[in-house]
């Protein structure tokens, strides 16, 4: 098994300061909001399904709730009275709550948006659709330990001042859990496997457990949580304002440089042992990059080939539909060292040019990379052993 390297001595202090110690719980609500307020809201979704057949995967009712500002009412929509309530916890009873007000009909899925109002109570309406989909669990074994998904009943609001609601149980191993359920769209399964089929790596997050519902249909994977989250939030919580800066201006640094080089050897080195194991990846951006309370970053959602590359991360030969390459995860490798490097989020990127302004300070030989990786042309792209090597020379220079 492929183990990640201590953090340097120098840098364990910022750790323990900042990482080691994750937040307390903070256990969330269906807040109430006004209609046509723009202040942020508490957004909530639960997915039932309601009397399903144990014997017959994908039956039932399924129905999605919904908790945001009042939408603007479909045609087809019907209004219902929400209990006289101004706050409603966000368990699977309260949904409940809300399904009482409907009538679930087997084989159809009924989305539901629920606001408050400027009464301080609680209104909805819902729209019902003649089929639904259930992903089927894969078509091979795991290979995990199994848990029943009544067990997971607590739910836990992220910092970030982004709210989202998960699923989260302890385990007798002392560990926290998070549920990563299946899409609406197909492809889960195939991706559930192909993470577990991988080795045992400290590149990534391995899920630990299969889920399944007290009749034994799937319901997800089971993944160790992080609670410093991915990339992207662990950089708006250091520069909330960051999306205010224009593009030739840069946030003061809240990082240490050392800190920044070892989460590109993460990064770099994983992808490198990803390469190894899959043609390619496609889905290398901040969102998919963890931020691990020992330190180190590691990737999430590492199956490939993707078609679900973000624009703002794809190579300039990308084409929707067409297998991935390592050229084009390489480019998407340099933008990603370039925001580590400014700590900003968007790429300055206008008609498919790029134009990759640097602060002061940062290691000329560390532009220089950061430039090879994301020129235009895919054959004068570095390989991933390059490119760690020459992080590694950059560590080693560094700390002398």
């Amino acid at each position: 098994m492929t183990v990640l390297p201590p953090l340097p001595s120098e840098l364990q202090q910022w750790r323990d300061d900042r990482l080691a110690t994750p937040p307390p719980a903070v256990y969330g609500f269906w807040e109430v909001v006004e209609s046509g307020c723009d202040d942020t809201f508490t957004p909530f979704e639960a997915d039932l399904v309601i009397n399903p057949d144990p014997r017959n995967l994908g039956s039932g009712a399924r129905v999605i709730i919904k908790y945001c500002h009042k939408p603007e009412p479909r045609q087809d929509a019907t209004f219902i009275a929400i209990p006289e309530v101004t706050k409603l916890p966000c368990d699977e009873l309260s949904a409940y709550a809300v399904v009482s007000k409907l009538t679930p009909v087997a084989g159809q899925c009924t989305e539901v948006w629920v606001w408050g109002n400027r009464r301080g109570t609680l209104e909805g309406c819902f729209v019902q659709h003649d089929v639904f989909h259930i992903e089927p669990a894969p078509s091979e074994d795991l290979g995990l330990p199994i848990l029943d998904i009544e067990a997971l009943t607590r739910n836990y609001t992220l910092r970030h001042g982004v709210v989202v609601i998960l699923s989260l149980v302890d385990l007798d191993d002392g560990g926290m859990y998070v549920l990563k359920t299946p899409r609406r769209d197909e492809g889960f399964a195939a991706e559930a496997l192909q993470m577990v089929a991988l080795p045992q790596s400290d590149y990534c997050i391995r899920p630990s457990y299969s889920v399944k519902d007290r009749n034994g249909c799937w319901r997800g994977l089971l993944l160790p949580y992080e609670a410093n989250g991915a990339l992207h939030e662990f950089l708006v919580e250091e520069h909330p304002n960051l999306r205010e800066y224009k593009n030739h201006e840069f946030p003061l640094s809240r990082l240490p440089w050392s800190l920044k080089l070892v989460w590109a050897r993460d990064i770099g080195a994983a992808l490198e042992w990803l390469h190894g194991h899959l043609p390619a990846w496609g889905d290398l951006k901040l969102d998919n990059i963890v931020v691990c309370r020992d330190g180190h970053c590691r990737l999430i959602d590492y199956v490939g080939p993707t078609f679900r590359t973000h624009l703002s991360w794809a190579a300039p030969e990308f084409q929707f539909g067409k297998p991935r390459t390592t050229a084009e995860d390489v480019f998407s490798l340099g933008l990603l060292l370039w925001v580590i490097a400014t700590e900003r989020l968007s790429i300055p990127r206008e008609d498919g040019i790029l134009n990759l302004q640097w602060p002061t300070g940062v290691d000329p030989t560390y532009q220089a990379l950061v430039k090879r990786c994301t020129d235009a042309i895919p054959s004068s792209r570095p390989t991933m052993s390059e490119i760690n090597r020459e992080i590694n020379k950059l560590i080693c220079a560094s700390s002398i």
